[in-house]
């Protein structure tokens, strides 16, 4: 069985008391968290960056900490209708720099699937029960949550 390694972005602010998470909406597939696959050359920690800047714009240089993995089986391909394939999300926690805008569109980059698609971000409450999350983004944020709970 193939092995795909992911990376997520998690991008995090304090907002008075409590911390809202980077988001954006997909035009055709709904809510979602900057991640992607792992390239042949890179580090878990440099494919989040990379995403990070592809995904939505913004060029950090440094992660804050590694959250955990997350493992996961499913169909291979876009569609998610082809072999069986694990995938191994690796997922980071980056503290988000100051002066922010509340929600802004990017133009996606670096990938032949989303090359051109406009994401809208916004910065969502950690944890959701937003149903237009797939839940695997809800595993992502229940890990991010208890990080920053014992942090």
């Amino acid at each position: 069985m193939l092995t795909v390694y992911k990376a997520c972005a998690c991008v995090v602010r304090r907002d008075n008391e409590s911390h809202k998470l980077l988001a954006f909406e997909h035009p055709s597939a709904g809510k979602q968290l900057p991640k992607g696959t792992v390239e042949a050359d890179e580090t878990f920690e440099e494919a989040a960056l990379r995403e990070l800047e592809e995904e939505s714009g913004l060029k950090l240089n440094r992660i804050g900490c590694k959250v955990g993995v997350l493992q996961r089986y499913v169909g291979g391909g876009p569609e998610e209708d082809g072999p069986l394939e694990l995938h191994e999300w690796h997922i980071f926690m980056l503290e988000a720099p100051g002066g922010l805008p509340e929600s802004w569109h990017h133009r996606a980059e670096g990938s032949a699937v989303e090359d051109g698609l406009v994401f809208r971000y916004f910065w969502q409450p950690i944890p959701t029960d937003d149903n237009a999350f797939h839940p695997v983004f809800h595993e992502v944020m229940a890990k991010l949550a208890a990080q920053l709970a014992s942090a």
